[in-house]
């Protein structure tokens, strides 16, 4: 998906109240953000992280949303919990996460699940991009690759990831 989209792909993994990258796909353009394998990210203001929230039953999202410390990472950043609630049911309904600039001031982010056996969001990846080279709507048009990685995935269960094929 990267290389048909030209932009950076990951696949992250939630981990408590944040998420972790697993795996990255670079793009080959000198500006772009440096966010490793590894990286721990928060959950209500990226793409994947507000993807596997908006896949959580409604009392346990509620209750960890309460948990957390909606902290701002930009001026896009939501920090309060019913906003987010509500931005939360958009996504849920879509199917797709996403982030304009609300955890770095720029970037645009697009995510899909990878749901395993048991209906649940094993895994999320997505694509993001400057905002100056890509819109969050130009994007978009990569959801079906995205997608698709995403059920190839899956049909590994969600146990033996192929992570060539997400990313």
């Amino acid at each position: 998906v990267s290389l048909e989209v030209g932009e950076t792909c990951n696949l992250t993994v939630l981990y408590g109240n944040e998420i972790v990258y697993l795996d990255r796909v670079e793009s080959n353009w000198a500006y772009r953000s440096h966010l490793p394998v590894g990286s721990h990210l928060p959950l209500q203001c990226t793409a994947a992280g507000k993807l596997f929230l908006a896949n959580m039953k409604p009392a346990a999202r509620r209750r960890l949303i309460n948990s957390l410390t909606l902290t701002r990472h930009t001026d896009l950043t939501i920090t309060d919990p019913r906003t987010l609630e509500e931005h939360l049911e958009k996504i849920a309904e879509e199917g797709v996460g996403h982030d304009a600039g609300e955890f770095l001031e720029g970037l645009v982010a697009l995510s899909v699940p990878v749901i395993g056996e048991n209906n649940q969001v094993c895994f999320v990846i997505a694509i993001h991009a400057p905002a100056v080279r890509k819109s969050l709507d130009e994007l978009r048009q990569y959801l079906p690759g995205l997608r698709h990685a995403a059920a190839r995935m899956a049909s590994s269960e969600c146990n033996d990831t192929d992570e060539e094929d997400a990313a």
